[in-house]
């Protein structure tokens, strides 16, 4: 059996400075696992070739991109915080996830990886309350008329984009690792 990463939800961000960031890289921890385990589904227990399937293909996109995120977050809580159990648990997250993309995805599909486009993430829904990790296409996301470039972006609550400009579209709730744009 592949070891699939586990989701941080019974960890406890209890109020502190640092919270914020620890609820963040979780997020981006989360995403990384659901879209891992959605690529294992869409290609090993498929038994279809991944670079076969446009879906199993931004998965690999949607995981590189994460993983770099999480790896990104995770350096200065590392620095500030190394023997705080929840960060050990998320670096431990990460090492898996790390692993897991060399050994299994970048070998079974790395050559394949699409652009990105608009799809949806991977469920169940959240709690509420808890951040979620998205991929931001080119635009604004809104609320708050933050720009979108392509790259990982967290969020809390339900989201939108448009081109540029006003928020002028319905923000709707979002999935781990869901690409939104325009």
């Amino acid at each position: 059996m592949l070891p699939l990463l586990a989701l941080l939800g019974g960890l406890s961000w209890a109020a502190d400075p640092d919270a914020a960031d620890l609820a963040e890289a979780a997020a981006v921890a989360e995403a990384l696992g659901r879209v891992q385990n959605a690529w294992t589904g869409h290609t090993l227990r498929s038994g279809v070739p991944a670079c076969a399937h446009g879906e199993a293909r931004t998965l690999v996109t949607r995981s590189r991109l994460l993983g770099a995120e999480l790896h990104r977050r995770l350096v200065p809580l590392v620095a500030d915080h190394a023997e705080d159990p929840r960060v050990d648990a998320l670096v431990g997250q990460y090492l898996a996830g790390v692993a897991f993309q060399a050994r299994v995805i970048e070998v079974h599909g790395g050559d394949c990886a699409a652009p990105l486009a608009p799809s949806p993430g991977v469920g169940p829904q959240p709690e509420a309350d808890r951040p979620v990790a998205i991929l931001a296409l080119m635009g604004v996301i809104c609320p708050g008329l933050e720009p979108g470039d392509g790259g990982v972006m967290v969020v809390d609550g339900p989201v939108c984009a448009t081109p540029f400009g006003s928020c002028d579209c319905s923000p709707r709730p979002v999935l781990p690792g869901e690409v939104v744009g325009p």
